[in-house]
């Protein structure tokens, strides 16, 4: 709503959910051996996926701003 730190959240949203994936969601498909349980981390996984595209798509499109990292033009 106020348009600050787009870029920063976006990516730091994107690096949290990929951690979610690796240490929750990959562990639940490969350890269980019941089918529905590996079928709904398999759609945890693909949707975790999908909101990470998002919120990439989302920082790389905040041209505006700069990291606090980048040097000022």
């Amino acid at each position: 709503m106020i348009n600050k730190f787009v870029k920063i959240a976006g990516y730091l949203m994107a690096i949290m959910l990929l951690i979610f994936i690796l240490f929750v969601h990959v562990p639940n498909f490969i350890n269980r051996g019941s089918l529905e349980i590996r079928q709904l981390a398999l759609i945890s996984i693909l949707k975790d996926l999908a909101i990470v595209g998002f919120a990439m798509h989302i920082a790389a499109s905040a041209h505006h701003q700069k990291l606090p990292i980048e040097e000022s033009d």
